[in-house]
C-alpha cells in the first residue's frame, strides 16, 4: 500500500481533514469524503457507520488503491479490473456506481 493511502485512510477513518498529493480527506460532524483529483470516492456517515465507495467514473490504479486500502481497513473484499471491467470481489461494477462496503455498527 503506498504511504499516500495509508495516511489518507487513516485521516478518514480517524475523522481528521488531511491532503496528500492528490488525495484529501475532508470531515465534518456527520460525514468524512475521501476525494480523489477532487471527485469524491468514498463516503463515511460518523454517526452509523455506513461506508460507500465509487471510482467516480475513473476505473484507474490509482482509484482502486484508494478504496482498496479503504477495504483493508475493514476487512472486506477489494476492487480489481479484468479485461477493463471493474470488479468489487467477484461482482462486476461500473465506474459511476456506489458499492456499499458497510452498512452500519
Amino acid at each position: 500500500m503506498r504511504k499516500v493511502t495509508e495516511q489518507t485512510v487513516a485521516a478518514f477513518f480517524g475523522g481528521r481533514d488531511r491532503k496528500v498529493g492528490n488525495t484529501q480527506v475532508l470531515t465534518d460532524e456527520q460525514t468524512a469524503g475521501m476525494y480523489l483529483h477532487g471527485n469524491l470516492i468514498a463516503l463515511r456517515e460518523t454517526d452509523t457507520g455506513r461506508m460507500k465507495v465509487r471510482m467516480a467514473g475513473w476505473g484507474t490504479p490509482t482509484t482502486r488503491e484508494r478504496l482498496n486500502g479503504i477495504a483493508d481497513w475493514l476487512g472486506v473484499e477489494g476492487f480489481h479490473q479484468k479485461n477493463w471491467t471493474q470488479y468489487h470481489g467477484d461482482v462486476p461494477v461500473s465506474d459511476t456506481e456506489w458499492v456499499t462496503l458497510r452498512e452500519g455498527y
